[in-house]
């Protein structure tokens, strides 16, 4: 046996193909594993320059939120109005959940929960000696 270095494309492939057969056999129905990327920005009306900015990938059923990242020069409600993007995308794709991991304490957080994203779990001193937490809501 030799462990040596592949391309993230290859990767990719095995491990989807591999969801896509384990999936056969425990449900009995083909199986979409290939993950998708989405990203989401909004814009001034006077200008090109994004004020906000959402990325999130689904697979498997479950939609992530993988950045937002908003100027302080963004307007109120910017980041309602991502979050409302992020889950129609999820619902639009049929997944079952969202989820996200954000700082323990930042301004994601306190959105996430008045969107009723639940924690889930705290990572203590994750990135950065930061504490971070995992979110998530099931989605209807």
């Amino acid at each position: 046996m030799v462990v040596v270095s592949c391309s993230i494309e290859s990767a990719k492939n095995f491990v989807a193909e591999s969801a896509a057969r384990t999936a056969r056999a425990t449900y009995g129905v083909p199986f979409d594993a290939s993950a998708r990327a989405f990203a989401f920005t909004v814009r001034d009306e006077s200008s090109d320059s994004p004020l906000a900015v959402l990325m999130m990938t689904i697979a498997g059923g479950v939609a992530a939120l993988d950045e937002l990242v908003v100027e302080t020069t963004a307007p109120a409600g910017v980041v309602d109005a991502l979050l409302g993007r992020f889950e129609e995308t999820a619902s639009y794709h049929n997944c079952h959940k969202a989820c996200a991991l954000v700082k323990l304490d930042g301004a994601a957080a306190a959105s996430l929960a008045r969107a009723g994203y639940r924690v889930t779990a705290i990572r203590r001193r994750h990135y950065f000696q930061t504490d971070f937490v995992n979110v998530v809501k099931w989605l209807q």
